[in-house]
């Protein structure tokens, strides 16, 4: 697992509260679940069906993908504080762009990134 996903997963558990983690494929997106599975040590929280995981303390991360163009889409209107990319130059600049318009938080002393 490269370090850019181990230090957005860590990110998103210390630093963020609505984090989205994508990779290209969302099919894919059981390695990146599993790792965090190692790092926090259970699975409470998660829902597979949605790939979504809360935690007590009000925080998400969504695990996903947007294969085809078109597909970032269904990530509008959700809000982000952070978006973390797998492997970033596998995503189209089109949809690197749209997605970042997500990014933004209603709390100012929220950092997003």
């Amino acid at each position: 697992m490269r370090n850019q996903i181990i230090i957005g997963i860590g990110l998103a558990l210390q630093k963020h509260k609505r984090s989205l983690i994508l990779r290209r494929q969302g099919k894919e997106v059981e390695p990146l679940v599993q790792r965090a599975v190692e790092i926090i040590g259970h699975k409470d929280g998660y829902n597979g069906s949605t790939h979504m995981w809360s935690f007590p303390d009000g925080r998400v991360i969504q695990f996903g993908g947007a294969q085809h163009l078109g597909d970032e889409r269904g990530y509008k209107g959700h809000p982000k504080d952070l978006l973390v990319f797998d492997e970033a130059s596998e995503f189209l600049e089109s949809q690197v762009r749209f997605l970042k318009l997500w990014l933004r938080t209603k709390d100012p002393k929220q950092k997003t990134k």
